[in-house]
């Protein structure tokens, strides 16, 4: 699991990936690579 700093990070890089893309494209990506990550 991400420590709190990282999982900011991780998700503002998952916002910058994603564009103009609506809020819950923004998660659902965020979660897809979290679970591929932590399977």
């Amino acid at each position: 699991m991400f420590s709190a700093d990282k999982a900011k990070a991780f998700y503002l890089d998952c916002l910058q990936v994603q564009g103009q893309a609506p809020l819950d494209n923004h998660l659902r990506f965020c979660q897809q690579i979290d679970d591929e990550a932590n399977p």
